[in-house]
């Protein structure tokens, strides 16, 4: 579905309204996961949620080559799999397990592993601010201490998980969509 505007002598096309609604929703999702894990070390599943259904509107508009589906379901149940082994021994919060996994989901294979490694990057460099912040306040013996989960309830991963995202953002739907428009 195709339209012509005169004035400008350009063709635009549901393909490009659908592609600049996906990059635009998928970071105004990172932005608030962020926020609402800063605010409030949570999460909401609404927003994890989201992130698959943005996915299947970029696929079915065609904005994710169909041959790489299997790759992309791949990373999302193994990143979900994973998560969930994690959140039973209590490393890591139910929503920061689920984020991944919908991330890994529309990073696919092997982007999902440069999405980790993003994520574990960033996720040291907060937890290492935390400490910082908290040095002299008697809450870093605390949470070096602690065994049941502390320094994991005290840092808001989500936020790593998000900046890991922005980066996949950044490379793979911002930069290609913003190059087409030229």
């Amino acid at each position: 579905l195709s339209w012509w505007l005169p004035a400008e002598g350009v063709v635009c096309s549901v393909e490009f309204s659908i592609g600049a609604g996906v990059v635009a929703a998928f970071v105004l999702l990172l932005a608030a996961v962020a926020w609402g894990d800063i605010r409030a070390y949570r999460i909401p599943n609404v927003l994890v949620a989201a992130f698959p259904l943005l996915f299947v509107i970029a696929f079915t508009g065609g904005l994710i080559p169909r041959q790489e589906i299997l790759g992309h379901l791949g990373s999302g149940i193994l990143a979900l799999l994973l998560g969930l082994a994690l959140f039973s021994r209590n490393w890591v919060g139910g929503g920061d397990a689920k984020l991944f996994a919908a991330l890994a989901l529309w990073a696919g294979w092997p982007e999902a592993v440069r999405l980790a490694v993003g994520t574990a990057l960033a996720g040291g460099v907060i937890s290492a601010l935390v400490l910082l912040r908290n040095r002299g306040s008697g809450r870093v013996s605390e949470i070096a201490s602690d065994n049941e989960g502390s320094l994991r309830r005290r840092v808001p991963y989500g936020v790593a998980i998000a900046l890991a995202g922005l980066d996949f953002w950044i490379r793979k739907l911002a930069a290609p969509f913003l190059i087409s428009l030229n």
